[in-house]
């Protein structure tokens, strides 16, 4: 399991590489949030603004949009990963 996905933190398809061999499925799951008053914000945001305080701001912006363009971008490529190397992936991005 991949998971939370967070934009510009993980790198997805580095990690698929190193499963792969590991697993017959890997499960990949997006951060979602649905408000900046969630608990979970609250402490990606410390987290964020201690140890990557220029990201802050671009990931707030996608972990609050579920129809954002990184996560079609990323499902897009997952699904071409999943096609081509015939892998058991469960995509929640």
């Amino acid at each position: 399991m991949i998971c939370p996905v967070v934009p510009h933190i993980t790198d997805v398809k580095p990690l698929i590489n190193w499963l792969e061999p590991l697993t017959d499925t890997i499960w990949i799951y997006g951060l979602s949030i649905e408000k900046r008053s969630d608990r979970n914000w609250q402490n990606l945001e410390i987290i964020l603004k201690e140890y990557f305080p220029d990201l802050r701001e671009p990931i707030e912006e996608i972990v609050l949009s579920t129809d954002h363009q990184f996560w079609a971008q990323l499902r897009q490529e997952l699904e071409d990963i999943q096609k081509d190397r015939q892998l058991d992936l469960s995509i929640h991005v």
